[in-house]
């Protein structure tokens, strides 16, 4: 999700070590302005550090993520 909403992967290093160093101790780059702050949140939960602050499971993903499109329906269309 992270990909298609700014066009990047959250981490760019291309080499497996200093890959898993960044995933473990840096936070991804930010999204883009144009993206709603609320689907930056979600975005960001899911990459969270700690596995207590991201979605426990798929479900409360997919409702966040459908919230949102509820939510913002119109300005999408």
């Amino acid at each position: 999700l992270y990909e298609l909403l700014a066009g990047s992967l959250p981490f760019p290093q291309t080499e497996f070590i200093p890959l898993i160093g960044a995933i473990t101790t840096k936070e991804p780059e930010l999204l883009p302005d144009s993206i709603p702050h609320k689907l930056q949140k979600i975005v960001l939960k899911a990459l969270a550090k700690k596995p207590e602050d991201r979605f426990q499971t798929a479900l409360q993903m997919r409702d966040s993520l459908k919230d949102f499109l509820v939510e913002n329906a119109r300005s999408i269309l």
